[in-house]
């Protein structure tokens, strides 16, 4: 297992968020490029067990082809956060 430091106080603004979703149902995903291209994300799914999930993705490219099948978080994503992800990924993808 590799220890990773992470600076949360950097990462708590929705606006530097790649994705912020919140449903009416108190569903909660939200994710942040860290400065080495990984994707850090938080996951609250109040009716699961456990309810909240923290992960690292290695690249935005995996992050997107693991979320874009989850109904909850595709419903709700704005179009500017897909956006961003393609811009992401096709610089991955260079």
């Amino acid at each position: 297992m590799k220890k990773v430091d992470i600076n949360i106080d950097e990462y708590q603004d929705a606006k530097t968020s790649l994705v912020d979703v919140e449903t009416l149902d108190g569903e909660v995903h939200r994710s942040f490029v860290t400065n080495d291209g990984k994707v850090l994300y938080y996951e609250d799914i109040p009716e699961n067990y456990p309810s909240w999930s923290i992960g690292v993705f290695d690249s935005v490219t995996e992050y997107y082809n693991e979320i874009r099948n989850i109904k909850f978080i595709m419903d709700c994503i704005p179009n500017s956060s897909l956006e961003i992800i393609e811009e992401y990924a096709d610089g991955e993808n260079k």
